[in-house]
């Protein structure tokens, strides 16, 4: 049984952008596999949530926020 979100490459753009706002880890698109699709009901409306896990082989690299570097 194959997914949509295997290949969906807005999301995982999304996910990595997600990860390096929130860690300051960049990823590598190769990085993130897709995990599960979660639903949920909020404010009278279903919400979909994408999950991905990150596999890393080694160091991740750290970037600094925009606003250290300034």
């Amino acid at each position: 049984m194959g997914h949509v979100e295997e290949s969906n490459i807005s999301a995982k753009w999304a996910a990595r952008r997600k990860v390096l706002e929130e860690t300051g880890i960049y990823l590598k698109l190769e990085e993130l596999n897709y995990w599960r699709t979660q639903h949920y009901y909020k404010e009278d409306q279903w919400r979909i949530v994408h999950c991905y896990k990150a596999e890393i082989k080694g160091i991740p690299n750290l970037m600094e926020p925009q606003e250290m570097t300034h």
